[in-house]
């Protein structure tokens, strides 16, 4: 019966550590935290607007809905990417702008413009993203 309670130890030591550092990850200090949800990271200046469209995909994940037999089937809940477009002129240039979905600030059903990533085309090619670039562009 001793190495049963010694396996039994052990697996503790090695457990509880395990654990305390995986619940790390979860814990929040009560400030939003922001979640990415786009691969910003792969869309550069200089793509075409069919490739940006590629990468960022045309739904998001935004969360899991644990619903089925007794809640143990986690179900994704999606959003369209691409929330909205918006044609802008200015000195004779065209612009177009898609605001994609990229990050959740608040789980709270709702989408509002901190949560969006405007991306700025002009002639089919991506010149910028951002607000910064945006409200550069509009003079804000």
């Amino acid at each position: 019966m001793k190495p049963a309670f010694q396996a039994e130890e052990m697996m503790k030591k090695i457990f509880i550590p395990f654990f305390a550092v995986f619940l790390t990850g979860c814990v929040t200090t009560g400030q939003n935290t922001v979640k990415s949800l786009a691969p910003l990271n792969h869309v550069t200046t200089g793509m075409t607007r069919d490739q940006v469209e590629a990468v960022m995909g045309d739904e998001v994940v935004v969360g899991y809905d644990m619903s089925g037999s007794g809640g143990n089937e986690l179900k994704p809940i999606t959003e369209k990417s691409l929330q909205r477009t918006q044609k802008i002129q200015k000195n004779g240039r065209e612009y177009d702008i898609a605001y994609y979905l990229t990050h959740i600030r608040q789980p709270d059903d709702r989408t509002t413009d901190d949560e969006l990533t405007p991306f700025i085309f002009e002639d089919n090619r991506l010149i910028a993203k951002g607000w910064y670039y945006l409200d550069r562009l509009l003079d804000r």
